[in-house]
């Protein structure tokens, strides 16, 4: 009987009442859940707003599936687009929630399914767009999107810049060597990738050292190839243009 041996040593009975702390512990976990639920609510109705009010949007730069990698190239693209422009964020609703500061620039947030065929399609945007940033991690993803778009475009548009994000250099490389016959009459295209930004920034500030009369570079990472087109490129353009 449990009478009987509740005095016996080296047992202790359960306490009447819950500790203090594992309650406290319960409301933080609730409340970290509904934080959690509303700030996905409230990101998604933001999307909605935005949505709506790219309607009244006369000229929009249009940037499509942004990742962590591709944040440096964002804010360059917000910083260096037409004044007149409006800035539309085309992206996952995990994403939205950390574009905030974007939103608060005056930037419009959409969050989309990306799994859904018709997503991109049920925008009503496409054809006020003067400038398309493709900067999924995946280019085939972004190749992808690019013709689920064209579909929302008559073939006779005028034809205006387009980003396509391929990090690859050789991948990156033959893609623009495609778009020179101007045979795609909506865009004009080219590409842009991590390792060619990396390699152009080094390479920006070692030229800028005086000091710097050599450069050796080894190795077989795409980074490696990045910077040697990257000087083959400068040393035509100097031999073009010494100045």
């Amino acid at each position: 009987r449990l009478d009987d041996r509740r005095d016996a040593p080296g047992l202790a009975l359960c306490p009447a009442h819950a500790p203090v702390a594992l309650d406290i512990a319960k409301i933080a976990a609730l409340a970290a859940l509904f934080v959690g639920i509303a700030g996905l609510a409230f990101a998604l109705l933001e999307s909605r707003l935005d949505r709506f009010r790219l309607r009244f949007d006369s000229s929009i730069t249009a940037i499509v599936g942004p990742d962590a990698g591709s944040d440096s190239m964002v804010s360059a693209i917000a910083r260096t687009r037409e004044k007149n422009s409006t800035l539309a964020v085309i992206t996952t609703a995990e994403d939205a929630e950390h574009r905030g500061e974007l939103r608060h620039g005056g930037a419009r947030v959409v969050a989309v399914d990306f799994g859904r065929s018709e997503a991109l399609q049920s925008l009503p945007l496409w054809h006020k767009v003067t400038r398309l940033y493709l900067l999924s991690a995946d280019p085939s993803t972004n190749l992808h999107r690019l013709s689920s778009i064209n579909h929302c475009l008559a073939a006779g548009h005028k034809r205006r810049p387009l980003t396509v994000r391929i990090d690859d250099p050789w991948q990156a490389e033959a893609w623009r060597t495609r778009q020179l016959g101007g045979s795609d009459s909506r865009w004009v295209g080219d590409a842009i990738g991590k390792y060619e930004v990396t390699a152009h920034r080094l390479l920006d500030d070692i030229v800028d050292d005086a000091h710097v009369e050599h450069l050796i570079v080894c190795g077989t990472t795409p980074l490696t190839l990045a910077l040697c087109a990257n000087l083959v490129r400068r040393r035509l353009e100097r031999n073009f243009y010494s100045e």
